[in-house]
């Protein structure tokens, strides 16, 4: 058993010796420029669509180690993943060297609530153990940008168009006099009543519920895809800042062109975006590296509150914004592969006239 010498325990302690080893370090730490904290450093890079927050602050090198410091544990469970963490402590730190910028992606949605008056609010995506008031502080900066952006508003024109594609309800029963829409009552009649090749959907196309859903429809529609080598997928954006801001729109693409692999090793869907003239141009380029291509629609010509996903002969999606309060504006849609509808779809846009007619944005070439 080990025990101290007489003289070490002239300092007070008379327990068991405490063995303690020290081992170097050599630590890679990203640090956000929001709110001076350290963030995961894996998949680092620039996504041009997402909403950037802008730094608001530097860091020098006292900063960062006392941040380092104080917030050595956290990064050992970030950073390096270790499940023992709390038994470590930082001894010193020796040098401190600059690095090079980057972008970290930080999830949000946002979340709609239909009790009482309807609300939409914003919510970020941050574990547990990296709050510490972060959480906040990203919270006040991406509202701050958000304010910047816009849902695009409900247009008469685009939901007139919308109805007659769709024209097996009878769409007045659903706004109330002021012209709000009631969602809960028009999805909780039209889910049981669809049929399984129409689905009736709210939100975005490409968020992960509306994209699974969408994804089951293409699924079918490909049971007799033998002999096609190459698909069209068509897709209309609507006029708003805040669409697409999101790498669901990726994800949608690629859930899609997965259903086809799955049908067909040979066949392959190629992507086209068409937006409409109101879209800036540096808006409608920060998607070159998502859509083979991209075509911007001729002035006047595209409702700015209607969107269209468009398989020809095989899906149709769209959607078209309503209001459910004064400040609460949201998309609601079908999704079809009955074969009369889509054709419908592809005649009542006209998105292949469009598609025509319109100013190639990328590829600089005609493929």
């Amino acid at each position: 058993m080990a025990a101290l010498h007489d003289r070490g325990c002239e300092h007070g302690d008379t327990d068991a010796p405490t063995i303690t080893v020290a081992e170097p370090l050599n630590a890679d730490v990203w640090f956000d420029l929001v709110t001076k904290h350290m963030v995961n450093g894996r998949g680092l890079r620039n996504v041009q669509y997402l909403i950037p927050l802008p730094a608001k602050q530097q860091l020098d090198e006292g900063e960062a180690r006392k941040a380092f410091h104080d917030n050595f544990r956290d990064y050992l469970r970030i950073a390096r993943n270790d499940k023992k963490a709390d038994q470590w402590s930082l001894y010193s730190i020796l040098d401190v060297h600059g690095g090079r910028y980057s972008f970290v992606q930080i999830g949000g949605s946002e979340r709609l609530t239909l009790q009482g008056a309807p609300k939409l609010e914003p919510h970020l995506q941050i574990l547990d153990h990296d709050t510490r008031g972060r959480g906040r502080r990203l919270m006040e900066a991406m509202s701050v940008e958000l304010r910047k952006l816009h849902h695009v508003a409900p247009s008469q024109a685009a939901f007139a168009d919308f109805a007659r594609m769709f024209s097996h309800c009878d769409w007045k029963r659903w706004f109330s006099p002021d012209g709000h829409f009631d969602l809960g009552a028009w999805f909780q009649s039209e889910t049981p009543a669809s049929a399984d090749h129409t689905i009736p959907f709210f939100g975005y196309p490409y968020v992960e519920r509306n994209r699974t859903a969408i994804a089951g429809l293409m699924e079918t529609s490909l049971l007799d895809l033998d002999g096609e080598d190459l698909m069209q997928l068509w897709w209309l954006r609507p006029g708003s800042t805040m669409w697409g801001a999101t790498e669901d729109v990726p994800a949608t693409l690629e859930t899609l062109r997965a259903a086809v692999h799955a049908r067909s090793k040979t066949a392959t869907l190629s992507s086209l975006l068409l937006s409409p003239a109101s879209v800036g141009e540096q808006q409608a380029r920060n998607y070159t590296r998502v859509f083979d291509r991209g075509v911007r629609a001729p002035v006047g010509k595209v409702p700015l509150a209607l969107e269209v996903l468009l398989v020809p002969e095989r899906l149709a999606v769209v959607c078209a914004m309503v209001a459910l309060s004064d400040s609460v504006h949201v998309p609601i849609g079908y999704a079809t592969i009955n074969a009369a509808t889509v054709q419908g779809v592809l005649e009542a846009t006209g998105l292949e006239k469009l598609i025509r007619e319109g100013m190639r944005q990328w590829p600089q070439h005609a493929q």
